[in-house]
């Protein structure tokens, strides 16, 4: 099963991120996060990813992390108070009502300012594309850029239409 990824927009939109070929895009990015939230998280990664996300890092001048903070997945629409709501609409997801809250709380804080989100996934589609980098199990060659270029575009796009912040979700 794939994954499929879309910017969401502080304006409301919602925009895919589609390949050249009009294909979706987001299974790329999905393995790049993978290997990126722990390379973040510093005290996690392996020492592998921390020398490959290491040596990357130096070559860009935009925040290599701030992508793997403005990432979420499934579908949440919910606000905090919105639990009985949420129990009607969806009532195989066990969660307490704190749960609920905390879920809702962690989602909202996914968002980044939009310009800042372009330029750090546009960079990093150009520094991995002009740099002869090895395979891993979070990067194929090729195939990543063209998944962080899609991102790039729908991000262009959301500021475009006026987005001041954005968020990348996964379904």
């Amino acid at each position: 099963m794939g994954f499929f990824a879309a910017v969401e927009a502080d304006t409301g939109d919602s925009i895919r991120v589609t390949h050249p070929d009009s294909a979706v895009g987001g299974n790329a990015i999905v393995t790049f996060l993978a290997a990126l939230s722990q390379y973040c998280a510093k005290s996690e990664a392996p020492a592998d990813i921390r020398a490959w996300f290491s040596e990357l890092e130096g070559r860009m001048e935009e925040p290599i992390c701030l992508l793997s903070q403005v990432v979420y997945s499934g579908e949440w629409d919910y606000l905090e108070d919105e639990y009985r709501e949420f129990l009607q609409r969806s009532p195989q997801m066990q969660l307490t009502e704190a749960q609920f809250r905390e879920t809702t709380r962690r989602i909202g804080q996914t968002w980044a300012d939009a310009q800042a989100l372009l330029s750090s996934v546009s960079e990093l589609a150009r520094v991995l594309a002009e740099t002869d980098t090895k395979p891993t199990w979070w990067y194929e060659p090729g195939v990543t850029e063209t998944d962080l270029q899609a991102l790039s575009e729908a991000l262009s796009l959301a500021a475009d239409r006026g987005a001041q912040k954005a968020r990348v979700k996964f379904i």
